[in-house]
């Protein structure tokens, strides 16, 4: 069983209206879809900033080492 949560939340005038505009019993899944969209993003975002990070903490690697590289994976 799947357990549901209730919130309150405090939503501008544009929003209220544009919420109007969906059906009573979907707006519930439209707010949870769309707060799990907007999460999962900020992680990626999140995640991209840190390999970011250590990229610029680890030194160049030689474009020739990086070919034998490949070309080790590809011979497995």
């Amino acid at each position: 069983m799947r357990m549901t949560y209730r919130i309150n939340v405090a939503l501008d005038e544009t929003t209220w209206k544009a919420l109007q505009e969906v059906p009573r019993g979907d707006r519930s899944k439209l707010i949870c879809e769309a707060i799990r969209t907007i999460v999962a993003t900020r992680r990626k975002i999140k995640a991209a900033q840190n390999m970011d990070a250590l990229r610029r903490k680890m030194p160049p690697v030689p474009d020739k080492t990086i070919i034998s590289w490949i070309r080790q994976d590809r011979s497995r």
